[in-house]
């Protein structure tokens, strides 16, 4: 079972943020570990948020404030935490170290989040440089992210370094004064560590990542973790139900062969794809489809599409959602490529694209994400896009999962969207109106 197998079966089990969850911290460079360990857990039925590939991490679904949002909810009982030589020096899971005993994700919990470490490298926990073997992996990752920041460490974005301050004064604040002592922080203050983040950015990778090693290394210290530490092939059922992740889902039976690709990846000592952990600024490439026919309409757009025509992206999203063979598109109905070409010209400000995206994410059982949904949808209505008006009408109307009942909330955006010639839009608020509701006009 490829890596890519493995990813594309755990997106077909969307994660439940009302019930009791595990958030997954990993360094994207141990997929070929983390995925197979991870997928078991959710072939037993459990409810697991894991970030697979930085699909949603645009300017405008900043992955801070995505991870924020998800460490936060009470719903999150447990951070997993794969520890490993690339772990260690993981910018990106420092930040998610430091967001889950950050003062905002603490005072929103009944409980604290518990942490549990999966030792996948037994010398993880080392500082120290990287190894010759190693030196092209992180020069990629090095030069990424100083093409993403610029020479000021996450100089270009703002929410990055606020998150990072911010984690940091929390972290200092939660310690005793031995500890702090003891961690060589007696005096040290969030702006001190970040200026010495910012220095060792500056010196280059040498003196970046084992400075980034030595911060994570010091909170697990900090946090006295030692008793959570568990194998990758551990038992983690009983953890998981005594502190309360929920299975979702009835357990996948597996046959032998697809167990032993999974178990064979357990070992796998394949190179990684190198993606930088702090990635926001980048959106993933969409891979080619090998089904596309050659001289079809679709071909033509795409080879716009891929170039960041965002009017040719939002227009291949719409033949993938709506795939004719009639009108000789050249693609079969692919929803997960429509949202993909969706988001990509909704990032980049395309507003009807933001309103099909919203639009899919909500309606469409398969790629359903009704908080981003409302996101976007909000989005294009505020620039007077009349189906987004209409659309997030009927998500008012309809209420449910991150969004309370609101029928003149519904109405008020049926009349913005009728007013603008909508003609669905004025019947569904005479429908409404008939009924006598949706009369508030405020």
């Amino acid at each position: 079972m490829t890596e890519a197998e493995m990813a594309e079966e755990m997106r077909a089990y969307p994660y439940r943020p009302d019930r009791g969850y595990a958030f997954i911290s990993y360094s994207h460079m141990d997929r070929s570990r983390v995925y197979p360990v991870v997928l078991e857990w959710m072939r037993a039925g459990y409810n697991i948020y894991i970030d697979l590939d930085f699909e949603r991490h645009g300017s405008d679904r900043n992955w801070v404030v995505q991870m924020q949002d998800t460490l936060a909810r009470n719903a999150c009982r447990l951070a997993v935490c794969f520890r490993s030589f690339n772990y260690q020096r993981s910018y990106a899971g420092l930040l998610e170290l430091l967001t889950i005993k950050s003062a905002d994700t603490t005072d929103r919990h009944v409980e604290q989040i518990g942490v549990d470490a999966v030792m996948l490298d037994p010398s993880s926990s080392e500082d120290g440089g990287i190894p010759e073997e190693l030196l092209p992996a992180y020069t990629d990752s090095f030069e990424k992210m100083r093409r993403s920041m610029g020479v000021r460490f996450a100089g270009q974005n703002t929410k990055e370094r606020d998150a990072l301050e911010e984690g940091l004064g929390d972290w200092l604040a939660s310690m005793s004064p031995d500890t702090r002592s003891r961690l060589g922080y007696p005096r040290s203050s969030a702006e001190k560590i970040m200026k010495s983040i910012d220095s060792a950015y500056r010196d280059g990778m040498t003196e970046f990542f084992p400075y980034i090693s030595k911060l994570v290394r010091k909170w697990f210290i900090s946090q006295d973790l030692n008793g959570n530490d568990i194998s990758p092939d551990a038992d983690v059922s009983f953890r998981f139900e005594q502190i309360g992740i929920a299975r979702v889902r009835d357990a996948v039976e597996v046959s032998a062969d697809e167990q032993g690709f999974v178990d064979a990846a357990h070992v796998t000592e394949a190179e990684p794809e190198i993606i930088p952990d702090n990635a926001d600024t980048e959106s993933e490439p969409i891979p080619e489809d090998p089904d596309m026919e050659p001289g079809s309409k679709a071909e033509l757009c795409w080879r716009d599409a891929v170039q960041g025509d965002p009017e040719a992206q939002n227009k291949l999203g719409g033949y993938y959602e709506f795939a004719d063979p009639k009108k000789k598109n050249g693609v079969k109905r692919d929803l997960r490529r429509a949202v993909r070409w969706f988001r990509a010209a909704a990032q980049q400000g395309h507003v009807r694209a933001q309103c099909n995206l919203g639009y899919l994410l909500w309606k469409e059982e398969e790629v359903k994400d009704r908080q981003e949904a409302l996101e976007w949808l909000e989005k294009a209505a505020k620039q007077e896009d009349s189906r987004a008006q209409f659309y997030l009408g009927n998500c008012y109307e309809e209420g449910g999962e991150f969004l309370e009942k609101d029928v003149d909330r519904a109405a008020a955006l049926y009349r913005l969207a009728a007013a603008q010639g909508l003609g669905r839009a004025q019947r569904r608020l005479d429908e409404l109106e008939q009924t006598g509701a949706g009369t508030d006009e405020t």
